[in-house]
């Protein structure tokens, strides 16, 4: 519902306001672990809903505000970190890039 309100609204404060959203679940968001094979039936479940996460937020990372960029960045990070299998992957050095035009743009939209 967060993102069908706000991922394709032309008001940049809203995209960001969305994907902040977004990435707070991603925070709260169970660890996604490798299952034993009686516990395949919830794999299915928690795989899925961690993909949707991640196909909501992949799109925001190619969004035209460096702000929502910089947001949905650190969404996925967490979104990353809550799976055993991707818990080592990082987007440091995009992060980095992101951080350093994006600081101008949030005092910007906050006004």
């Amino acid at each position: 519902a967060v993102h069908a309100a706000g991922a394709s609204c032309p008001v940049e404060f809203i995209r960001w306001t969305c994907t902040q959203l977004l990435g707070v679940l991603c925070k709260a968001a169970p660890i996604l672990s490798v299952p034993e094979e009686k516990d395949l039936g919830e794999l299915h479940s928690d795989v899925g809903d961690w993909c949707e996460c991640l196909a909501l937020l992949l799109p925001r990372t190619g969004d035209s505000c460096r702000a929502v960029v910089t947001v949905a960045i650190d969404a996925l990070q967490q979104l990353l970190s809550r799976c055993e299998w991707t818990a080592s992957v990082k987007f440091g050095e995009l992060e980095e890039c992101a951080a350093a035009a994006t600081a101008a743009e949030l005092n910007v939209m906050r006004k």
